[in-house]
Parts: structure tokens; C-alpha cells; sequence
């Protein structure tokens, strides 16, 4: 544990499980969330205070006999929980508040000074995706990454940090928790930190991209400091930030947290959807690319199936191939349109 990190106040501890707490509880209104974001810029250790709650709440199922032992009263539930659930499950809010709050101060204090979580050797390795395919890697540290079709990256995991450069392509990242080495993923102009766990980031021709599935992510400028007075931008789950070449500000989006990262399985599935549901997907899929349908009438032609992740052209070949259309492509993109004797 560096030394700014024993110097985060006990009250601050307590205010970033607050804020856990709401966050996490499905309550909170938009003003919660500006208000949050606005309480993490006041001061660098309300970041760092929240970094290791949503940390310590990652790993807290290993450390659950100790926190039983330690806040029996704290963490007992208010309804029978299954065993299978985790043991906050049954918690409400204000008690979640409270439980985090003894959760994350034991972790803080007393357990994640005295652990290790891995091995000091230091590893550097480079992983690629073949074009066709989707490739799941654990890294030395136990972190996943699950590389999209044709994606490339390199890895150096030593005693002082964790440090992915995105070569191309894009990668979703699940992060083991180690507030004494940062992980971090350099996409060129820009570096991603991680305070959280579940992100994902794409490296494109004319673009970078960064989107939060679970946790909290920070985006600062690769510039040494003296050339930047920019402060990181922390970014929260469901939070898409785009940034467009030759632009130094993102474009900040909305989208469902559960849909970041949807195609890490290797597969899409569609149930009953329209085509224009389907080809929304495959853009997001494939932001540089665009897909339209010839024929607006087959817009609300049903799709039910999965589609492999692999190149675009693939995927229009296999979807076309089940509903029986056409598929061309121009210099404006690729057109859909009905199969013709």
C-alpha cells in the first residue's frame, strides 16, 4: 500500500461505500449520478477511496468468513438469502450503505495490506485474435481479456504495475483487483487506468473508445504532464466515451452496462428480432462500418439465430444467408436487400 493510500481519511472510506451503496442499489436518479461524479473531482483521494470500495466489493466473497467473523451484526441480511447469492443480496438500502462501509473498511484496513494476490514475476507477452475468431486470454495476474476478431495487444506485468498496450482492434477487459499495481491499457494519445473492473476499449482508424461495464475507469491523456493540465476523466458503468481523431474532448453516450461487451461469448443471439434491431447490433459491433437496408420493408423481417463473431463480411453472409437476402457493398458501405430469382 503506497503511502497516499494510508493517508485516505476513515470518513472518505465511509463516503465512497455511500456512494457504493447508492449506486449499486438501482436507486439512484441522474442527479445522483452528477452529484457522485462532482464529489469524485473535489479531491484526488475521493477517486482513489472509491477505487478500493468497488475493489474490495470484487473480492469480497473470499474474505466472506472473515467479515462475518468481524460485523456479524453489520452483515447479517434481512431476509434469507440463497447460498448461491452474494451475502449483500439481501441488504436494503440504507443497510447496504452500512454493510459496505464495515466491508470496505476491514478490507481496506486490515486484509489487503497483508495480502498477495500474485507473483512479482515479470511477464511480457503479446496476444493476437485471428480474423475469424474471438480469443479469450488469462494473464499472469488473473485478469481476462477477451480479444475481438483480428485484435492484438502487449502485456507487461511486473512488481510495480500491469500495463496493456492495445496494438489494434478491441479488447474487453475483466481486471483483478491490486490497488498496489495499476492496471492500465495504453491506446496511443491516451491511457486507461482502471478503478474498477469490467471495461472495454477499442482502438479504431479515426477513433478511440472506451465504455464501462462494471466499476470506474480513468481516461487521461498519454502527454507528459507539463503538456497536459487536463484532469483524468472517470467514467462510470453504462458510460461510452468516444473520442474522434483530431478531437481532445469525447463525445460522452449512454448505454445499457449489461450490453458492453455483449459479444465476448463468441456469438450473438437473436430472438425474434427485426432486421434493423439485428443490423443496429452488428454497428455497434463494427463502428467503422455502415450497413443499411435496401428495402425498408424488410426492416421488420424477423431473425432468430446466433451469428459467430468473426469479420463483418461474414456476418452479413451468414445473416443473409438466413433470411435469404443480398448482400453489396459500395464505397458507402454494405446494403442489404431481398433475395432475387
Amino acid at each position: 500500500m503506497s503511502n497516499e493510500e494510508r493517508h485516505i481519511a476513515p470518513a472518505t472510506i465511509e463516503h465512497a461505500s455511500e456512494w457504493y451503496a447508492l449506486l449499486m442499489s438501482g436507486n439512484a436518479s441522474e442527479a445522483d449520478h452528477a452529484a457522485h461524479m462532482d464529489w469524485l473531482l473535489e479531491d484526488p483521494s475521493h477517486a482513489l477511496a472509491y477505487e478500493h470500495v468497488a475493489m474490495s466489493m470484487r473480492n469480497v466473497s473470499t474474505y466472506e468468513t472473515h467479515l462475518r467473523t468481524a460485523f456479524p451484526k453489520d452483515l447479517a441480511p434481512s431476509r434469507k438469502i440463497a447460498h448461491d447469492k452474494p451475502f449483500w443480496s439481501g441488504w436494503r438500502w440504507p443497510q447496504l450503505a452500512t454493510g459496505l462501509v464495515a466491508v470496505a473498511a476491514l478490507l481496506f484496513v486490515v486484509i489487503f495490506p497483508s495480502s498477495t494476490f500474485y507473483d512479482t514475476q515479470v511477464s511480457k507477452q503479446v496476444y493476437s485474435a485471428d480474423a475469424g475468431d474471438v480469443r479469450n486470454v488469462k494473464l499472469a495476474d488473473g485478469s481476462r481479456v477477451t480479444l475481438f476478431a483480428g485484435s492484438s495487444i502487449s502485456v507487461r506485468i511486473n512488481s510495480d504495475g500491469r500495463n496493456v498496450d492495445l496494438i489494434r482492434g478491441r479488447g474487453f477487459f475483466s481486471v483483478v483487483s491490486d490497488s498496489s499495481r495499476p492496471f492500465t491499457v495504453d491506446i496511443g494519445s491516451r491511457k486507461v487506468r482502471v478503478v474498477g473492473t469490467r471495461f472495454e476499449v477499442i482502438k479504431g482508424e479515426n477513433f478511440d473508445r472506451v465504455a464501462v461495464n462494471e466499476g470506474l475507469v480513468a481516461i487521461s491523456s498519454s502527454a507528459a504532464p507539463e503538456v497536459t493540465q487536463q484532469a483524468p476523466l472517470l467514467i462510470e458503468p453504462g458510460t461510452v466515451a468516444l473520442y474522434r481523431e483530431g478531437q481532445d474532448a469525447p463525445e460522452i453516450q449512454s448505454t445499457p452496462a449489461e450490453t458492453i461487451g455483449f459479444w465476448t461469448s463468441g456469438s450473438i443471439a437473436f430472438q425474434d428480432e427485426p432486421l434493423a434491431t439485428v443490423v443496429e447490433k452488428l454497428e455497434v459491433l463494427f463502428p467503422e462500418t455502415s450497413i443499411k437496408i435496401e428495402d425498408q420493408g424488410l426492416a421488420s423481417k424477423r431473425f432468430s439465430g446466433s451469428l459467430v463473431v468473426s469479420d463483418i463480411e461474414e456476418m452479413l453472409a451468414s445473416l443473409a444467408a438466413f433470411l435469404d437476402l443480398t448482400v453489396r457493398k459500395d464505397s458507402q458501405g454494405y446494403w442489404l436487400d431481398e433475395a432475387r430469382d
